[in-house]
């Protein structure tokens, strides 16, 4: 509710009144992350995993600041450690997805994929990304069986399209026209 110079003063103030509670400096380091003081932030968030090594949060933060700056090597070791410490999928598990994606790091992206898919099989996203990933390094089979359980448990109409398609790519690549073309 406060702008955020003043929500960023009251929560530096509460992580001094604080200093070895973790969640201050956690929501401070977010404060900051919002404002662009990436910097701070960064330092925020170190300050809240010292307190607390397993801030899957606070770990996932600062695998982002890291990645902002350019410490690609780094954020990918946050975002592993945040991954693991969760039980369930989590925003640094998909996050590492994408992060492993865009630095081309394909086979890493697909691993992490899969055990994102495996850990909630009904979620369409998730083997979206397995599906498209086992494309990208040429593991056929895999994406034809991933595009298959997106057929079956994505029930909304008008994306049927899409799994249909990743099937006609597959058929492409494999050079069986008359399969592509039947499809």
């Amino acid at each position: 509710e406060l702008d955020d110079e003043t929500a960023v003063e009251h929560l530096r103030k509460a992580a001094e009144l604080a200093p070895q509670d973790a969640a201050p400096w956690h929501h401070l380091g977010e404060a900051l992350a919002a404002e662009g003081r990436m910097d701070e932030a960064e330092q925020a968030f170190r300050r809240a995993v010292e307190i607390d090594p397993d801030d899957q949060l606070a770990l996932t933060h600062l695998g982002h600041t890291a990645v902002a700056a350019g410490r690609n090597e780094e954020g990918i070791g946050y975002l592993a450690r945040a991954s693991d410490i969760a039980n369930a999928p989590s925003s640094a598990a998909i996050s590492l997805v994408d992060m492993y994606r865009s630095f081309g790091q394909y086979d890493d992206a697909l691993a992490q994929a899969k055990r994102v898919a495996d850990a909630v099989p009904d979620d369409v996203l998730a083997w979206l990304d397995v599906a498209e990933l086992s494309l990208q390094v040429g593991q056929l089979d895999e994406a034809v069986s991933a595009f298959q359980h997106i057929r079956e448990i994505d029930d909304v109409p008008g994306r049927e399209a899409y799994p249909l398609h990743g099937l006609l790519l597959v058929e492409i690549r494999r050079e069986q026209w008359q399969r592509a073309k039947e499809l």
